[in-house]
């Protein structure tokens, strides 16, 4: 990617000799585009960020985004089963509307790094528009976010700045949509007034923001109450609590023509059968992909670290789900996907 203010500085330079200006001049050029970088960067930005930017940067694809330097700088570097959630999440984003994305996931499978993968390119997609709050319909002072929710803020804390603020040092945020460091509960871009907010498992923490999308970590591990007045219903299940909060938002705020253009990705490591996240995903295969605009993936530990990891596990060998109370045969093949 070229960058324009280097190549100002340089054509600048360049021409100072033939135009003959004196010592003086030259310090008073230089002064006045020190002067001009410096109200950008004090504005939270380096370089012009306009249509024909936006032109070149939209149409870089899903795996550029996630191995080229200049942008996450991740080949080699993450699981194969996070690669390949990834990319496959986002070819079928191209094909039909998803609203709801679903991992789980066995234990030390990457679900954190997914998340902060995730977040990182949702904010991408709101920094293709020049002004989204303009292209929404928002308010020009509202704060578009992207919910990052887990049991505890504690929790949701430590993968937001553990994970997705390595995410937002990337070249390409820093050169156009840095993170003002002075908030310490949220990544804020001030550019295009987008955050990623760290919130905790009540749906209370979505409310009263313009939520874009929204990522759930450990979503099987949030709070379930019977005999609840917290929910609507006798028992109060944190995770639906939350989906709901999350999808009105990007409902009434977000929708045109009957399209929301982001996603509520939850993710989690199996709890026991009849969770939140296999419920959903049960719903999901009696309904249908369409029907929902969902995408999901299950799959154990071995399978989302690869082969160099567990190499034990890939070969010719077939893998069966049993009921370990009644040694029933449950699934014929451990990984499903749609």
């Amino acid at each position: 990617m070229a960058r324009k203010r280097k190549h100002e500085l340089e054509d600048m330079w360049a021409s100072w000799p033939d135009r003959g200006n004196s010592h003086k001049d030259l310090i008073a050029d230089y002064g006045e585009k020190w002067i001009e970088d410096y109200q950008q960067q004090s504005s939270g930005t380096l370089y012009d960020w306009n249509k024909a930017t936006i032109q070149e940067f939209k149409g870089v694809d899903v795996e550029t985004l996630l191995t080229d330097p200049y942008f996450l700088n991740l080949k080699d570097t993450v699981f194969p089963g996070v690669w390949e959630d990834i990319i496959d999440l986002w070819e079928e984003r191209k094909k039909r509307e998803v609203n709801l994305a679903l991992f789980l996931e066995g234990i030390g499978s990457g679900k954190s790094m997914k998340a902060s993968i995730i977040a990182w390119l949702l904010s991408y997609e709101l920094c293709m528009h020049e002004n989204p709050q303009k292209h929404y319909g928002l308010a020009d002072n509202s704060i578009i976010a992207i919910m990052l929710l887990s049991r505890t803020e504690t929790q949701t804390r430590r993968v937001i700045f553990t994970y997705v603020w390595d995410r937002f040092q990337s070249q390409f945020n820093k050169d156009y949509f840095p993170v003002n460091p002075k908030f310490s509960r949220e990544l804020r871009i001030e550019r295009n007034r987008t955050c990623i907010y760290a919130g905790t498992s009540s749906a209370l923490s979505a409310l009263g923001y313009n939520a874009y999308s929204g990522v759930v970590d450990e979503a099987n591990f949030l709070e379930v109450i019977e005999d609840s007045k917290k929910g609507a219903g006798d028992i109060y299940d944190a995770a639906e609590e939350i989906e709901n909060a999350i999808m009105n938002r990007m409902t009434s705020r977000f929708m045109r023509d009957g399209v929301i253009p982001g996603m509520l990705c939850m993710i989690s490591s199996p709890l026991y059968p009849d969770s939140f996240m296999e419920r959903k995903i049960q719903q999901i295969e009696e309904m249908g992909l369409e029907e929902l605009k969902a995408f999901y993936r299950v799959r154990p530990t071995w399978e989302a670290k690869g082969e160099k990891f567990f190499p034990e596990f890939f070969k010719d060998n077939e893998y069966i789900e049993v009921d370990l109370d009644t040694l029933e045969i449950i699934k014929e093949n451990v990984r499903r996907k749609g």
